[in-house]
């Protein structure tokens, strides 16, 4: 007897498995193999089963339907537990893109202040600031456990207060 090559890491049973593609090629394997076996090691396949975890078909020495039920309970937490997490870190993921988007147009248009302000345009340099602020605070009401976004907010309202005195003792041109 040769045992086929599609034997794989099953991370529901914690070992390597043979994996079929359909329940009839599972089926056949035992039928054409369970004697051979059963002489050769004392146990053998007597029923197939799908395994969630690998997309595929094991062949089992167990009898018991119950059992393969428990199984797949377990299983099916387990898949469960899997998706929870993965479905929290692409969230995560979304909410670090979001608020690197933020603060990079917010940066961008301090930075912009700062050149307008260097050029005299302080009205201009003000409505920087004040998008950039609108900017952060739409972040913050969406993600308020944004640090990033509390430090931009706090530098962006500082510097709009001193462009604000500045402007207001500075007369226009």
């Amino acid at each position: 007897m040769i045992l086929p090559k599609n034997r794989y890491y099953c991370q529901a049973c914690h070992r390597p498995k043979m994996v079929f593609d359909t329940e009839q090629s599972a089926d056949r394997f035992i039928k054409f193999n369970s004697a051979e076996m059963l002489e050769a090691t004392g146990s053998a396949p007597v029923r197939s089963y799908y395994c969630r975890l690998c997309c595929g078909w094991h062949v089992t020495s167990n009898s018991s339907l119950e059992l393969g039920e428990k199984l797949n309970k377990r299983d099916s937490n387990l898949i469960g537990k899997i998706d929870r997490q993965i479905n929290k870190k692409r969230k995560v993921e979304e909410i670090r893109r979001i608020t690197n988007d933020y603060s990079s147009r917010s940066s961008a248009l301090i930075e912009k202040a700062k050149h307008r302000l260097e050029k005299g345009k302080r009205i201009a340099a003000k409505n920087c600031l004040q998008e950039s602020l609108n900017i952060i605070c739409g972040g913050l009401e969406r993600f308020p456990q944004w640090a990033k976004g509390r430090e931009l907010k706090n530098r962006a309202e500082s510097l709009l207060n001193t462009l604000e005195i500045f402007v207001s003792e500075q007369p226009l041109p």
